[in-house]
């Protein structure tokens, strides 16, 4: 509002004056939405691929939730990853996966070790940078 207040009285600037409110609600909502834009871009994009199953998929993504919230990464649930552009960062998978984009893949345990959480932890704190 100070800024606006500021360049009401400028003579380039009179609709200032009569849209002032009008103004500052919308640069609060685009502020707060490239605040959330940045907030979710920053957040590492999960896919989990088994060739064992579903059953699997789900439990991986609970042990991942243990260790990590959705403040640092996020699951992405479509429903074939040939269909369009990956949405995801990373895949996680319990066997090989050829892909024609450069999307890193890590291959983890059943269960998983303590090593496949150590590689996914430098994948996320090296996003954080």
């Amino acid at each position: 509002m100070q800024k606006l207040q500021k360049y009401e009285r400028h003579p380039d600037y009179l609709f200032v004056r009569d849209n002032k409110k009008v103004i500052s609600t919308y640069l609060h909502d685009l502020f707060n939405v490239s605040l959330m834009n940045e907030l979710f871009t920053r957040r590492l994009h999960v896919k989990v691929i088994s060739k064992s199953g579903f059953l699997w998929e789900e439990y991986l993504k609970g042990q991942i939730r243990q260790h990590y919230s959705e403040e640092y990464l996020i699951f992405c649930e479509e429903l074939d990853p040939k269909e369009h552009m990956p949405q995801y960062d990373l895949i996680i998978s319990d066997s090989h996966v050829e892909l024609p984009s450069k999307t890193k893949v890590l291959v983890w345990h059943v269960p998983p070790t303590k090593r496949d959480f150590s590689q996914l932890g430098e994948i996320i704190e090296a996003r954080k940078v």
